[in-house]
């Protein structure tokens, strides 16, 4: 047995027209109802508490309701933010400690067009993980998550999970599960995807793509180092939490290595790092 713990992926409703008093109490319940689960870490979704264009400060009421959050049930928890800071705007996922304290951030690296042109987003030019009292965590926010090359260098890093706050615009539903999958077992971590759900009494609908800018919404979930789902929510809003060990291996046979092998290590080591810059160097000129 490994290290277990409790992960937590909040999905509530986006906040629209909803005074942020009160939207900040209602996710205040769901936040409660992860720490009331054991959670050790729960995720919020990206633009939280969403109207992307307007940019939050870490002092501000949103910060500070999640952080006594964290304190009061000794978790941590991840919040993407719209966050000003001195030199611009940035797609912030900071990270909040068992004490409720700000222990890191991370600035998307890949805002959207629409991001950078409408909203005056700026790119992170960092790609971080964090250290935890239960392991190294990376966070990768939306639009991120389609560039394979991050998610592999959290895992170089040393990287355990990869928490993916995203607020998605696609109708590819499907396509969307594979990529996530994909960077979970290309790299033998655990994914844990967090995003916003609809209201429990409405019928959810397809995004149309004809229309413009459209909101998709997802199923949240956690997918185990071998791409292969743990836990999956519905579409509605809620709370999904799964129970995983940080320390699992992805165990194959073959490859040319004997007996039963942790596929990560096979991956390390057969590794080719100067082949790749070198061909990528050579195929951007």
């Amino acid at each position: 047995m490994g290290k277990e713990i409790i992960v937590a992926s909040v999905r509530p409703l986006y906040r629209g027209e909803m005074p942020l008093a009160d939207y900040l109490t209602y996710v205040e319940g769901y936040l409660d109802e992860a720490g009331a689960a054991g959670a050790d870490i729960a995720c919020l979704p990206e633009d939280f508490p969403g109207l992307a264009a307007q940019a939050e400060s870490i002092d501000g009421a949103v910060a500070g309701c999640v952080m006594a959050a964290a304190k009061k049930h000794s978790m941590y928890v991840i919040l993407p933010i719209v966050e000003a800071v001195d030199d611009g705007k940035y797609m912030s996922a900071i990270l909040i400690d068992r004490r409720g304290e700000i222990v890191g951030r991370y600035f998307k690296t890949h805002p959207t067009p629409m991001e950078m042109d409408d909203w005056g987003i700026s790119p992170g030019n960092d790609i971080p993980v964090f250290e935890t009292d239960f392991g190294t965590i990376g966070i990768m926010i939306c639009f991120d998550g389609y560039f394979p090359e991050l998610a592999a260098i959290m895992s170089r890093k040393g990287a355990r999970i990869i928490f993916y706050p995203h607020f998605q615009d696609s109708p590819e539903i499907e396509t969307h599960r594979l990529h996530m999958q994909a960077r979970a077992m290309d790299n033998c971590v655990y994914l844990v995807s967090s995003t916003f759900g609809i209201p429990k009494d409405q019928a959810w609908m397809a995004p149309d793509p004809t229309v413009g800018f459209f909101v998709g919404y997802y199923p949240s979930c956690v997918i185990g180092p071998d791409g292969r789902f743990i836990a999956c929510s519905g579409w509605e809003e809620g709370l999904l939490t799964a129970k995983i060990d940080i320390d699992r291996k992805w165990l194959v046979h073959g490859h040319g290595e004997p007996g039963i092998c942790d596929m990560k290590w096979i991956l390390n080591k057969h590794r080719r790092p100067e082949l790749y810059r070198r061909e990528d160097d050579a195929a951007a000129n």
